[in-house]
């Protein structure tokens, strides 16, 4: 089988095209044949596939196009290795891969004085070529390894035209003339083209041909010609008469006449080196694969992470596997100095290696071509440290096997691994226990175990960092007299990166090392560097630098990947983005000293609008970005937008024990600033918190506050304020109050298409259902489903499910109720939501009961108070409550039962509306299990008083039908009959299920209706809790 890539893609069985059909099945291929004999890894592929911007199924598309190769391929030739795919080389041929060994044949023959045997090998190598490279594959990374092969082909003709002329050859001279055109800035090229137009007779023309590079390369490039092609125009101005001969190149000696060079240009080891198992042990497995290919692994890492020590640490451990040498090259990418070229650093390993002087070709290419022909056949180590990009290192590769190269760089050199199949090896920071015995190897175990804590601390404000570490500990080792303790406390405070230097090497501090790394960066994404260290908090989302840029979406990604690529920032999650602790620090410091009083204004503004504008979508992972942002600007007005925010994440069921201060901070600021929108949404928020809790009548008296300070705003403020304060209204026992406020909260939204429509509507829903208005709230409901935007919202996605699935439920219609509440516990536990996710399961657990189905139903209500607690969610915990101890009495329990009774009371004293009569009527129903019939009905009537005043219908019909069966149980049977009928009055008006039971007993004559002795089966009929499910606004 053969795969030909010089030219278009093309295979052939025994001399026969087989067609290579499909979108990405001759890419695919071709990166597979391009690395043949190596493992390709899945996310190279996918990169040599797709590029940068692969679809979401590329993985899958890699599988099925590999499957449908091996079908048309012989099914051997590509197999799986790990996460990747290799094409075997037993049985195919790759022209591309002959055309280099080839190429690197005839250096070896003209290196050992066999020029005939070279010109033989070079004409077939270049015989191999049908066209352009990879001709007719699009895709950024297959035009660049195209391109590396095209300069390929450039060289071997070159060297071709070298030989031709040593050997007296005709060389055609129209043909390198339109060659030379091509290529105007080839000076090995131009040189070999005077060569032939001198010895053809045509001096004037030759010396014309030199005359127009050195002003091309002046005047374009602002360089001069370079030494050899000098020599030559000298030699011909001269007529020197060897030009007229044969004359070979200068070549290294033969290795028959001189002993190869075994260089050893490896730097110091690393004394006490600690850590790095992991990437040492993967390091160690590159040796594994063999001696088939030349193997490449990048090391990266932001700056101070140890990668030259990691890299260094195993070259010098693993010095017996290359008997032939080890080179080292400093490519400086982040020096004071400009960064070392490629033509440098190969001019630099020649000379190791015994070519040196005029033996050294005079441009890169040819520089490259005779490095890798004098690797070939070695068994050597190429540590390239500190690299910058893939066109640095690419000519500095070797091209045979034996040989194993390693490159450090601060940037991910993504190129080496998806043209190059290099394997990347990330050094991130230490492990606290690696992080204390590097300190502990330079400042003495004995001290620093006198004070363990220090210790720990001192790691901590290194941020684990190696580099940091080792300064801190040879500060420490220096200033033998300075406590541990006093260190640290020096150390964190507000100078820590500029305490974090050693005396006398300014660059070696960690401010240095990350200054860098920041003047590589274009002045762009140095602004934007700058702006997102202004954003306080551990790290940030997409969306939010985004606004934080002041860019085109476009072009803020751009530069966030450039800034990702040189380990400034990290993309730990899809589409989240952190600092490491101590660039976070530096990022902040640039912020203060590049960016003007104004644009870190404009950025402080851009963060708080950001937060304020997606408050209706409230995040988990955005939480402590947000505490964080308000200390940050507690002082400052642009603060007093935050508290509608944390009102939303109180809606969630987070921090509620520690956002108080963060709100009482924000009122106070308000009040006396004296600015009534301001007041408002601390009010608000303060109301939305305390009706979280439980405190309906804290919950009034803030949203009091919170709608007069609003009546001068129209709009979202007022409407809020009336929506939010209909809310507790509603949550105290007052609906009279809450229904207007609330219906005339959500008809505003809805007419100025506001985004807290759906909540307001579920708001009032909550309502109707209290009220036992089935109907409108189903109505409702469905107008809610089908307002803009409400796909987008989870949280009320969530809430809609779970009031279909109470209306449900209290319709009688369990299995539509379960498939509601499904979905909704999916969406809250999908979206980190703990108090959305407690009140789902508490529902759900109540649908289960009213079903049967007593076991489910007790492990989801003891889920729900589990959660409930986890999360200081006092209303959900009362709420769980409620319902465990309506379990434990359904299921014959009562003795369980009579724990909850003290958490009952508790409630029934010090709550007030719908929670208090529900506490009632849970603490009736247990006083009745348990024989107590007085305190019962005490209970019983306090709860119905309750429900009546409130109104909430429902629950009043189910304490008078538990009244009655009390009374019933006591003998008392026309006051039972009195309480059924009333009961049987609410049900069938409420249209519940309830209604047709009750209809039967009150048909039955009075020596049928139940007459249980307090201490026999349970009571028959259990209460809903009627748990708010609604939102704030």
């Amino acid at each position: 089988m053969e795969v030909r890539l010089l030219g278009p893609l093309e295979v052939l069985r025994d001399g026969t095209p087989v067609p290579i059909r499909g979108r990405i099945h001759p890419r695919l291929l071709a990166v597979l044949a391009l690395h043949a004999g190596n493992v390709v890894a899945r996310p190279a592929l996918i990169t040599g596939v797709w590029d940068c911007e692969p679809p979401a199924s590329a993985k899958r598309q890699i599988q099925n196009a590999v499957s449908a190769l091996r079908q048309v391929l012989d099914g051997t030739l590509i197999e799986t290795v790990g996460d990747g795919y290799r094409l075997r080389l037993d049985d195919v041929t790759v022209d591309a891969r002959d055309f280099e060994t080839t190429v690197a044949e005839a250096a070896r023959q003209r290196a050992g004085g066999d020029s005939d045997a070279a010109l033989t090998s070079l004409r077939d190598a270049l015989a191999l070529w049908r066209g352009e490279a990879l001709a007719g594959l699009p895709g950024r990374e297959l035009r660049s390894r195209a391109q590396r092969l095209e300069e390929a082909w450039l060289a071997a003709r070159e060297e071709l035209i070298d030989v031709e002329l040593e050997l007296g050859e005709p060389v055609p001279v129209g043909e390198l003339g339109e060659l030379a055109r091509l290529h105007p800035y080839r000076q090995r090229l131009t040189g070999l083209y005077m060569r032939v137009l001198h010895r053809q007779g045509r001096t004037p023309d030759a010396l014309r041909v030199f005359d127009d590079i050195r002003r091309r390369l002046l005047d374009e490039l602002g360089i001069t010609v370079g030494p050899a092609l000098r020599e030559l125009h000298t030699a011909i101005l001269r007529e020197d008469p060897r030009l007229d001969a044969a004359a070979p190149v200068a070549v290294p000696a033969s290795p028959a006449a001189a002993p190869r060079l075994v260089p050893a240009q490896l730097p110091a080891a690393i004394g006490e080196f600690v850590g790095r198992q992991e990437q040492l042990a993967r390091l160690d497995a590159l040796i594994a694969k063999g001696d088939n290919t030349a193997l490449l692994s990048t090391v990266s890492g932001t700056g101070g992470a140890g990668k030259t020590a990691l890299a260094i640490h195993w070259a010098h451990h693993n010095r017996d596997r290359f008997p032939d040498g080890q080179l080292y090259v400093n490519l400086r990418a982040f020096d004071r100095a400009e960064p070392l070229t490629p033509y440098d650093a190969l001019t630099r390993f020649l000379a190791a290696l015994g070519v040196t002087g005029g033996a050294v070709p005079s441009d890169v290419e040819a520089a490259a071509s005779l490095y890798r022909s004098l690797l070939d056949g070695r068994r050597m180590l190429v540590l390239l440290d500190n690299a910058v990009d893939l066109e640095q290192v690419r000519p500095l590769l070797p091209g045979s096997g034996g040989n194993v190269t390693l490159v450090t760089s601060r940037n991910r050199i993504t190129g080496l691994t998806a043209l190059h199949g290099a394997e990347l090896i990330g050094v991130d920071t230490m492990s606290r226990t690696e992080s204390l015995e590097v300190l502990g190897n330079l400042v003495g175990a004995r001290r620093l175990h006198a004070d363990a804590a220090a210790a720990h601390r001192l790691a901590e404000l290194c941020a684990d960092l190696p580099l940091a570490l080792r300064i801190a500990g040879a500060n420490l080792a220096v200033n033998s007299h300075v406590e541990l303790s006093e260190y640290v406390r020096e150390l964190a405070g507000p100078n820590r990166l500029e305490l974090l230097s050693i005396e006398g090497d300014p660059d070696s501090a960690v401010a240095s090392v990350f200054a860098q790394s920041f003047r590589a960066l274009s002045p762009e994404a140095q602004r934007l560097f700058a702006r997102l260290g202004w954003i306080p908090g551990d790290d940030f989302g997409e969306e939010l630098a985004i606004a934080v840029a002041d860019l085109p979406e476009a072009d803020c990604r751009r530069l966030t990947r450039t800034l990702e690529t040189g380990n400034l920032v990290e993309r730990y999650q899809a589409r989240r983005f952190r600092f490491h602790d101590l660039v976070r620090e530096y990022a902040r410091q640039q912020a203060e000293n590049t960016l003007d009083d104004a644009e870190r204004d404009a950025v402080a503004d851009r963060v708080v609008q950001w937060y304020y504008d997606n408050r209706r979508t409230p995040r988990a992972e955005d939480y402590p970005n947000l505490v964080a942002t308000f200390q940050t600007w507690r002082h400052h007005p642009r603060c007093l937008m935050l508290p509608s925010v944390f009102a939303q994440h109180v809606n969630a069921g987070r921090d509620l024990a520690g956002m108080r201060a963060h709100l009482d901070a924000a009122y106070a600021l308000a009040k006396s600033l004296g600015e009534p929108l301001s007041v408002h949404r601390a009010a608000d928020a303060l109301a939305v918190l305390a009706w979280a809790k439980g405190d309906t009548g804290t919950a009034v008296e803030f949203g009091l506050e919170s709608l007069a300070n609003a009546m001068s705003h129209d709009g979202d403020a007022l409407g809020t304020a009336r929506a939010n304060l209909g809310l507790h209204y509603a949550a105290h026992g007052d609906y009279r109050k809450a229904e207007p406020l609330q219906r005339e909260a959500l008809e505003v939204a809805v007419s100025q298409a506001a985004a807290g429509a759906p909540n307001r509507g579920l708001n009032l829903v909550n309502l109707y259902c209290g009220l036992g208005r089935y109907a409108d709230a189903t109505t409702l409901v469905e107008r809610i489903r089908h307002m803009p935007g409400i796909d987008a919202n989870d949280l009320v996605l969530g809430a809609v499910h779970r009031i279909k699935a109470q209306i449900h439920m209290n319709l009688g219609r369990y299995g539509e109720a379960l498939a509601e509440i499904e979905a909704g516990l999916r969406l809250a536990g999908q979206r980190s939501q703990p108090r959305s996710e407690s009140i789902a399961l508490r529902l759900r657990a109540e649908i289960r009961r009213r079903a049967g189905d007593l076991t489910n139903a007790l492990a989801d209500a003891t889920r729900a108070l589990e959660l409930a607690r986890r999360h200081q969610l006092s209303k959900q915990e009362k709420d769980a409550v409620f319902e465990l101890a309506a379990l434990h009495c359904a299921s014959g329990t009562a003795q369980k039962a009579e724990e909850l009774v003290p958490s009952l009371a508790e409630t029934a004293r010090d709550s007030s509306g719908p929670q208090r009569a529900e506490a009632l009527a849970r603490l009736a129903e247990l006083h009745f299990r348990r024989g107590r019939h007085a305190e019962a009905i005490e209970c019983g009537m306090a709860a119905k008083e309750l429900f009546a005043s409130i109104p909430r219908p429902l629950g009043l019909a189910r304490v008078l039908r538990d009244l009655a069966e009390i009374h019933d149980d006591l003998a008392e049977t026309e006051t039972a009959r009195g309480f059924r009928a009333e009961a049987l009055d609410l049900f069938t008006r409420l249209r519940v299920p309830e209604a047709e039971e009750l209809r039967r007993q009150l048909d039955s004559p009075p020596s049928d209706l139940p007459q249980t002795p307090p201490s026999s089966t349970p009571v028959r009929r259990l209460r809903s809790s009627s748990t708010s499910l609604y939102k704030v606004d």
